[in-house]
């Protein structure tokens, strides 16, 4: 998928996973989905994502410490990364 966006979605919610997951793919972006902190490190770590889209109330993390792992594992060459919209419901 050369020149498409490398998205990794962090969501826990499957119903919240499933309607971005379509959406930008029909949008022609390559999404990979980690439900949980855990399996978003391991995807941090093989992959280098154009974009980050991480849900802050996940259940076995506090999204903003992932933030930061995401962070670390991209150092400068990722000056992108770190912007964010939270949203909570209410």
């Amino acid at each position: 998928m050369t020149g498409t966006a490398r998205i990794v979605l962090v969501e826990d919610d499957p119903a919240v996973a499933e309607l971005v997951t379509l959406y930008l793919r029909n949008a022609g972006s390559a999404i990979t989905h980690a439900p949980t902190a855990a399996k978003a490190r391991e995807l941090f770590a093989e992959m280098r994502p154009g974009l980050v889209i991480l849900d802050l109330g996940l259940p076995d993390a506090d999204g903003n410490a992932a933030a930061r792992q995401a962070r670390g594992h991209h150092g400068a060459h990722r000056d992108g990364l770190g912007r964010g919209i939270q949203a909570r419901g209410r």
